[in-house]
Protein backbone atom coordinates (compact mmCIF):
# COMPACT_ATOMS: atom_id res chain seq x y z
CA UNK A 1 0.00 0.00 0.00
CA UNK A 2 0.54 1.69 -2.89
CA UNK A 3 -0.14 4.92 -1.62
CA UNK A 4 3.90 12.66 2.50
CA UNK A 5 6.10 16.90 5.27
CA UNK A 6 7.12 19.44 7.73
CA UNK A 7 6.03 22.60 8.21
CA UNK A 8 6.46 25.49 6.80
CA UNK A 9 4.70 28.75 6.85
CA UNK A 10 4.96 29.54 10.54
CA UNK A 11 7.46 32.04 11.85
CA UNK A 12 11.15 31.40 11.24
CA UNK A 13 11.82 30.90 14.96
CA UNK A 14 9.02 28.36 15.26
CA UNK A 15 9.66 26.22 12.20
CA UNK A 16 13.04 27.22 10.77
CA UNK A 17 13.66 28.42 7.22
CA UNK A 18 11.15 26.97 4.76
CA UNK A 19 12.13 25.35 1.49
CA UNK A 20 9.87 24.78 -1.49
CA UNK A 21 9.36 21.79 -3.74
CA UNK A 22 7.39 22.23 -6.96
CA UNK A 23 6.87 20.38 -10.23
CA UNK A 24 4.28 20.36 -13.01
CA UNK A 25 1.62 18.88 -10.72
CA UNK A 26 1.89 20.32 -7.21
CA UNK A 27 3.99 22.39 -4.83
CA UNK A 28 4.56 22.46 -1.06
CA UNK A 29 6.82 23.98 1.58
CA UNK A 30 8.90 21.94 4.00
CA UNK A 31 11.51 22.52 6.74
CA UNK A 32 15.09 23.23 5.74
CA UNK A 33 16.46 20.24 7.68
CA UNK A 34 14.43 17.72 5.68
CA UNK A 35 16.27 15.55 3.16
CA UNK A 36 14.43 15.08 -0.13
CA UNK A 37 14.67 12.19 -2.62
CA UNK A 38 12.78 11.91 -5.91
CA UNK A 39 12.21 8.51 -7.52
CA UNK A 40 10.81 8.33 -11.04
CA UNK A 41 9.93 11.23 -13.30
CA UNK A 42 7.10 12.96 -15.08
CA UNK A 43 3.58 12.14 -13.99
CA UNK A 44 4.56 8.97 -12.12
CA UNK A 45 7.04 9.48 -9.32
CA UNK A 46 7.54 9.34 -5.57
CA UNK A 47 8.96 12.23 -3.52
CA UNK A 48 10.30 11.14 -0.14
CA UNK A 49 11.29 13.39 2.76
CA UNK A 50 13.18 12.27 5.86
CA UNK A 51 14.85 14.01 8.76
CA UNK A 52 18.20 12.66 9.93
CA UNK A 53 18.05 10.77 13.19
CA UNK A 54 14.26 10.62 13.34
CA UNK A 55 12.08 7.59 12.70
CA UNK A 56 9.57 8.95 10.21
CA UNK A 57 8.92 9.44 6.50
CA UNK A 58 6.69 11.81 4.58
CA UNK A 59 5.87 10.72 1.03
CA UNK A 60 3.96 12.14 -1.91
CA UNK A 61 3.24 9.57 -4.62
CA UNK A 62 2.18 11.20 -7.92
CA UNK A 63 0.24 8.98 -10.30
CA UNK A 64 -1.28 9.66 -13.70
CA UNK A 65 -4.85 8.47 -14.21
CA UNK A 66 -6.05 7.53 -17.68
CA UNK A 67 -9.14 8.91 -19.43
CA UNK A 68 -12.24 7.24 -18.10
CA UNK A 69 -10.36 5.48 -15.31
CA UNK A 70 -12.34 5.15 -12.10
CA UNK A 71 -10.55 7.21 -9.47
CA UNK A 72 -11.16 4.91 -6.55
CA UNK A 73 -9.79 5.44 -3.08
CA UNK A 74 -6.69 3.15 -3.14
CA UNK A 75 -7.00 2.61 0.61
CA UNK A 76 -10.49 1.11 0.32
CA UNK A 77 -9.08 -2.42 0.60
CA UNK A 78 -7.01 -1.37 3.61
CA UNK A 79 -10.09 0.05 5.34
CA UNK A 80 -11.98 -3.20 4.80
CA UNK A 81 -9.07 -5.24 6.15
CA UNK A 82 -8.78 -3.16 9.33
CA UNK A 83 -12.34 -4.12 10.23
CA UNK A 84 -11.11 -7.67 10.92
CA UNK A 85 -7.50 -6.93 11.93
CA UNK A 86 -6.59 -7.60 15.55
CA UNK A 87 -3.42 -5.49 15.39
CA UNK A 88 -4.57 -2.44 13.41
CA UNK A 89 -7.04 0.20 14.57
CA UNK A 90 -8.53 3.05 12.58
CA UNK A 91 -8.04 6.32 14.47
CA UNK A 92 -9.87 8.48 11.97
CA UNK A 93 -11.22 8.34 8.43
CA UNK A 94 -13.24 10.70 6.29
CA UNK A 95 -12.92 13.53 3.82
CA UNK A 96 -10.21 16.17 3.62
CA UNK A 97 -9.64 19.22 1.43
CA UNK A 98 -6.34 19.91 -0.35
CA UNK A 99 -6.20 23.24 -2.20
CA UNK A 100 -10.01 23.24 -2.52
CA UNK A 101 -10.05 19.68 -3.93
CA UNK A 102 -11.85 17.02 -1.88
CA UNK A 103 -9.91 13.93 -0.89
CA UNK A 104 -10.03 10.97 1.46
CA UNK A 105 -8.04 10.59 4.68
CA UNK A 106 -7.22 7.59 6.85
CA UNK A 107 -5.24 7.44 10.10
CA UNK A 108 -4.13 4.10 11.58
CA UNK A 109 -2.47 2.73 14.70
CA UNK A 110 -0.52 -0.50 14.16
CA UNK A 111 1.15 -2.91 16.55
CA UNK A 112 4.45 -4.02 15.02
CA UNK A 113 5.71 -6.48 13.92
CA UNK A 114 2.35 -8.23 14.51
CA UNK A 115 0.46 -5.82 12.25
CA UNK A 116 2.79 -6.37 9.31
CA UNK A 117 2.59 -10.15 9.74
CA UNK A 118 -1.19 -10.06 9.96
CA UNK A 119 -1.29 -7.92 6.82
CA UNK A 120 0.81 -10.57 5.05
CA UNK A 121 -1.63 -13.27 6.16
CA UNK A 122 -4.59 -11.53 4.52
CA UNK A 123 -2.54 -10.71 1.43
CA UNK A 124 -1.73 -14.41 1.06
CA UNK A 125 -5.44 -15.17 1.36
CA UNK A 126 -5.98 -12.93 -1.68
CA UNK A 127 -3.62 -15.20 -3.65
CA UNK A 128 -4.60 -18.63 -2.35
CA UNK A 129 -7.01 -19.23 -5.24
CA UNK A 130 -4.16 -18.83 -7.75
CA UNK A 131 -1.46 -20.78 -5.91
CA UNK A 132 -2.09 -24.31 -4.64
CA UNK A 133 0.97 -24.24 -2.35
CA UNK A 134 -0.23 -21.06 -0.65
CA UNK A 135 -3.72 -22.51 -0.19
CA UNK A 136 -2.29 -25.69 1.38
CA UNK A 137 0.00 -23.68 3.62
CA UNK A 138 -2.81 -21.47 4.95
CA UNK A 139 -5.01 -24.52 5.60
CA UNK A 140 -2.17 -26.07 7.59
CA UNK A 141 -1.34 -22.96 9.63
CA UNK A 142 -4.98 -22.26 10.48
CA UNK A 143 -5.84 -18.96 12.15
CA UNK A 144 -4.15 -15.59 11.75
CA UNK A 145 -3.01 -15.80 15.39
CA UNK A 146 -1.20 -19.06 14.62
CA UNK A 147 0.37 -17.45 11.54
CA UNK A 148 1.72 -14.51 13.58
CA UNK A 149 3.22 -16.85 16.17
CA UNK A 150 4.75 -19.12 13.54
CA UNK A 151 6.45 -16.32 11.61
CA UNK A 152 7.76 -14.62 14.76
CA UNK A 153 9.16 -17.92 16.03
CA UNK A 154 10.67 -19.01 12.70
CA UNK A 155 11.61 -16.18 10.33
CA UNK A 156 12.73 -18.64 7.63
CA UNK A 157 9.02 -19.32 7.02
CA UNK A 158 9.07 -16.06 5.00
CA UNK A 159 11.68 -17.47 2.61
CA UNK A 160 9.50 -20.54 2.08
CA UNK A 161 6.51 -18.32 1.34
CA UNK A 162 8.52 -16.29 -1.19
CA UNK A 163 9.38 -19.37 -3.28
CA UNK A 164 5.67 -20.10 -3.60
CA UNK A 165 5.37 -16.92 -5.69
CA UNK A 166 6.63 -16.45 -9.28
CA UNK A 167 10.15 -15.14 -9.85
CA UNK A 168 9.15 -11.59 -10.83
CA UNK A 169 11.78 -9.01 -11.77
CA UNK A 170 10.76 -6.12 -9.49
CA UNK A 171 13.46 -3.89 -11.03
CA UNK A 172 11.99 -4.18 -14.52
CA UNK A 173 10.55 -0.98 -15.97
CA UNK A 174 7.39 -2.81 -17.05
CA UNK A 175 5.73 -5.47 -14.91
CA UNK A 176 2.92 -7.62 -16.27
CA UNK A 177 -0.39 -6.46 -14.75
CA UNK A 178 -1.27 -10.04 -13.81
CA UNK A 179 1.55 -9.97 -11.22
CA UNK A 180 0.33 -6.84 -9.42
CA UNK A 181 -0.79 -8.67 -6.26
CA UNK A 182 2.33 -10.85 -6.26
CA UNK A 183 4.59 -7.79 -6.42
CA UNK A 184 2.71 -6.19 -3.55
CA UNK A 185 2.96 -9.40 -1.52
CA UNK A 186 6.73 -9.59 -2.03
CA UNK A 187 6.95 -6.01 -0.77
CA UNK A 188 4.92 -6.90 2.30
CA UNK A 189 7.24 -9.85 3.00
CA UNK A 190 10.28 -7.57 2.85
CA UNK A 191 8.56 -5.18 5.26
CA UNK A 192 7.93 -8.02 7.71
CA UNK A 193 11.57 -9.13 7.47
CA UNK A 194 12.72 -5.59 8.22
CA UNK A 195 10.51 -5.34 11.31
CA UNK A 196 11.58 -8.75 12.60
CA UNK A 197 15.26 -7.86 12.16
CA UNK A 198 14.68 -4.79 14.33
CA UNK A 199 13.57 -7.19 17.11
CA UNK A 200 11.45 -4.47 18.67
CA UNK A 201 7.75 -4.42 19.41
CA UNK A 202 6.23 -0.95 19.14
CA UNK A 203 3.23 1.05 18.03
CA UNK A 204 3.27 2.80 14.64
CA UNK A 205 0.90 5.51 13.50
CA UNK A 206 0.21 6.22 9.83
CA UNK A 207 -1.70 8.93 8.00
CA UNK A 208 -2.94 8.56 4.40
CA UNK A 209 -4.46 11.21 2.15
CA UNK A 210 -5.63 10.69 -1.43
CA UNK A 211 -6.72 13.56 -3.68
CA UNK A 212 -7.44 13.77 -7.43
CA UNK A 213 -6.89 16.75 -9.71
CA UNK A 214 -7.92 16.28 -13.35
CA UNK A 215 -5.81 13.33 -14.59
CA UNK A 216 -3.41 13.24 -11.61
CA UNK A 217 -3.77 11.52 -8.24
CA UNK A 218 -1.68 12.45 -5.19
CA UNK A 219 -1.24 9.83 -2.50
CA UNK A 220 0.17 11.45 0.64
CA UNK A 221 1.60 9.27 3.40
CA UNK A 222 3.18 9.93 6.80
CA UNK A 223 4.42 7.12 9.04
CA UNK A 224 6.37 6.98 12.30
CA UNK A 225 6.55 5.37 15.70
CA UNK A 226 3.84 6.69 18.00
CA UNK A 227 6.05 9.09 19.97
CA UNK A 228 7.65 10.70 16.92
CA UNK A 229 4.29 10.82 15.15
CA UNK A 230 2.66 12.73 17.98
CA UNK A 231 5.64 15.09 18.15
CA UNK A 232 5.56 15.82 14.41
CA UNK A 233 1.92 15.65 13.37
CA UNK A 234 1.29 19.38 13.91
CA UNK A 235 4.18 20.36 11.67
CA UNK A 236 3.16 17.70 9.13
CA UNK A 237 -0.29 19.21 8.95
CA UNK A 238 1.21 22.64 8.34
CA UNK A 239 3.18 21.19 5.42
CA UNK A 240 0.05 19.55 4.03
CA UNK A 241 -1.74 22.90 4.30
CA UNK A 242 0.83 24.42 1.92
CA UNK A 243 0.13 21.95 -0.90
CA UNK A 244 -1.03 23.65 -4.09
CA UNK A 245 -2.28 21.69 -7.09
CA UNK A 246 -1.27 22.93 -10.52
CA UNK A 247 -4.03 23.47 -13.08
Amino acid sequence: MIVIVTACLGSENEFGVSKEYSDDYFSLNYPSDWEKEVKGSGANKVILWEEEGLDFQFIVDVRETKDGEVKENPWEKTIKKTEKFKTINIIEQGQVEIDSEKGEKLELKIKTPDGQIENLYYQLKELRGSYKQIDQYLKKVGSVSNFIKEVKNEVTKLDKIEVMLPNVDTDAHTIEPKYKEEIFTLGVIEGVKYELEASEEKILKEKYIVVNKQDIQLQIFFSSNQVEYDNKIEVIQKVINTIRLVD
